[in-house]
């Protein structure tokens, strides 16, 4: 190939990859990509706008001394590196097959005459714009915003202190997105590199489902982290965090100013504060440089890590790092059958019971969803433990509070699930087989849900119970859980009146209700794990259990009293019209 027959085919493969990132064909196979990078990229803006609006609102309504705001602005500098780091990387995870070149990418490119170097090149400088795409929406404001309104804190600020602090707030910050994008990247590659193609296509799914946990766990306990970082983020365990890295790198770039700023007259009180800051600052300031340079070991590290798993898959796959495997898994017939004979005996409940477990887990959309209701889940249990002293024979109920958490967030994720089509192309199959029997079908859609996602969640939280009281109460508990599960599950099915998992995804008008309903369902939690806790301590037994079983059988009544809907697969928003022109 001649050298611009082979820059065409790198812009052109550069293109088509960029468009891989933004494909969405759950709503629409001809769905306008352009409005999905707006509505996305406008999201990423305006949460950051929002965020470090809020934070930075203190500093426009105190006045602080140079020593003050040296020591309060290490929480905020906290704050903003390891966002830019998470977010950045929880990006990454989530396009996680399409970091590289995954076995589509192979199947298609390998028998044409194109040089693989041409195709590696050309996915890799699509990688690079999306990672610097997501790592300047991620920083742009909080690099203008933070500094600006600091300045009307601290009034020594002149304007080109301003401009330098916001300089230097976005390099910092940019670099912190960019360790974040590669760290997730050379993960990936490495995981790919040393189990092989065949491997890692086989667990990859599940290396990904774990990363969006964690990455989305730590974003959700990133404000109460961000928390006395002076006195605490530069000694032990907390010095070795790669943010505490960057914040050091931040102070050493901006030649710590603020503590060195010249002082006002103040009041005796303040005097004594801005002391005795200045001199906590001073004992910190020798620790940045040597905690700064090791911002150029993980940079670089994580660099060469990533270059060298590229490498090692590329000499072990012929373009895409991955070979061409099976997707499918052994069922078990025994299993099977028990199900059948047993949970979903009706032909349509076993169709809709074996249908969602097999979209849970095999559907790479509804696995990042179930992934993200994990992170929240277990934010929101770590937040609570740590609220808790946890000691054997002391049952409280904030140890009872992690069981409905986590199924409460689960069950809640899978609602939203289920309004996802698992393939919109493939739903004309559901469409000829149907037989216009939607109670039972989703009945089996709810019993998997129950088994797939309740249970496992319940049988988790048995061992935390019966640590602190025993495995009898911890049974018990979990007998309860069942019950509380079922129950949450006909409350979120109650006015649904779609097939599951097959009708076309049209999203809700009820954003703004989602923090009063968050607020519900946190208060809701509560008050079943004081149910649980009385139930398990003997007060109030067949009172509590009869009321449970009273409320289930309600909504149970409620449900099929309702009127089988009739369903339209092909449904739309509200300001979509057809023509009807094929009629």
């Amino acid at each position: 190939m001649s050298t611009s027959s082979k820059i065409g085919a790198w812009l052109h493969l550069t293109k088509l990859f960029l468009r891989q990132f933004l494909e969405n064909d759950l709503v629409s196979p001809d769905s306008d990509r352009a409005q999905l990078l707006a509505i996305v990229g406008s999201l990423i803006v305006s949460l950051t706008l929002f965020i470090s609006m809020f934070l930075s609102a203190t500093y426009a309504m105190s006045v602080l001394t140079p020593g003050e705001a040296a020591i309060r602005t290490l929480n905020d500098k906290f704050f903003y590196v390891s966002l830019a780091m998470l977010i950045t990387a929880l990006v990454a995870a989530t396009q996680w097959d399409a970091l590289s070149l995954d076995q589509r990418d192979a199947a298609i490119l390998d028998p044409l005459p194109v040089p693989p170097s041409i195709v590696r090149w050309s996915k890799l400088t699509a990688v690079a714009m999306l990672g610097a795409a997501v790592a300047i929406a991620v920083n742009v404001f909080p690099a203008w915003v933070f500094p600006w309104m600091l300045s009307f804190s601290v009034r020594q600020m002149a304007a080109r202190d301003v401009f330098w602090l916001m300089a230097i707030h976005a390099m910092i910050t940019v670099m912190a997105a960019v360790f974040g994008y590669l760290a997730v990247m050379a993960v990936r590659e490495s995981l790919c590199a040393v189990l092989g193609p065949k491997l890692f296509a086989r667990w990859s799914a599940g290396f990904q489902s774990a990363t969006i946990v964690l990455l989305g766990s730590l974003i959700l306990l990133l404000p109460p982290a961000s928390t006395r970082v002076a006195s605490r983020g530069f000694s032990g365990t907390w010095a070795q965090l790669p943010p505490m890295s960057f914040v050091a790198a931040y102070e050493v770039a901006s030649r710590s100013f603020l503590n060195d700023l010249p002082r006002r007259r103040v009041t005796p009180r303040m005097e004594r504060r801005d002391r005795a800051n200045s001199e906590a600052y001073e004992l910190l300031r020798p620790l940045f440089l040597p905690m700064a340079l090791r911002v150029q070991v993980l940079l670089g590290g994580t660099l060469a890590v990533l270059i060298l798993a590229n490498i090692v898959s590329g000499y072990r796959a012929p373009v895409g790092g991955v070979l061409l495997t099976a997707s499918g898994r052994r069922r078990s017939r025994i299993s099977e059958r028990l199900v059948n004979a047993l949970i979903v005996r009706h032909p349509a409940a076993r169709a809709g019971f074996h249908f969602a477990i097999a979209t849970l887990f095999r559907s790479k959309t509804h696995r990042l969803t179930l992934a993200g209701a994990v992170a929240i889940a277990l934010a929101l249990i770590l937040f609570v433990l740590s609220r808790i002293e946890l000691e054997p024979g002391q049952l409280v109920p904030g140890v009872l509070l992690v069981q409905p958490l986590l199924y409460g967030c689960l069950l809640v994720g899978f609602r939203h699930l289920i309004r996802v089509p698992a393939e919109l192309r493939a739903n004309w199959g559901v469409r000829l087989a149907w037989r216009d029997n939607p109670r039972a079908f989703r009945d089996g859609v709810c019993r998997a849900g129950l088994i797939a996602l309740a249970l496992p969640a319940i049988a988790i939280a048995v061992p935390l119970v019966s640590w602190v009281a025993g495995i009898q109460t911890a049974l018990a508990h979990a007998a309860l859980g069942v019950l509380g599960a079922a129950i949450v599950m006909e409350v979120l099915m109650l006015g649904y009146d779609k097939a599951p998992f097959t009708c076309n995804y049209v999203p809700g008008g009820a954003k703004a209700l989602v923090p009063v309903l968050g607020m519900a369902f946190f208060i809701g939690a509560n008050v079943f794990a004081r149910l649980e806790l009385s139930t398990v301590n003997g007060v109030s037994v067949v009172r509590n259990v009869v009321f449970l079983l009273v409320m289930l059988g309600g909504l149970r009544i409620a449900s099929m009293m309702r009127r089988d809907p009739l369903v339209d697969f092909e449904e739309g928003p509200e300001t979509f019209s057809q023509l009807g022109l094929h009629n």
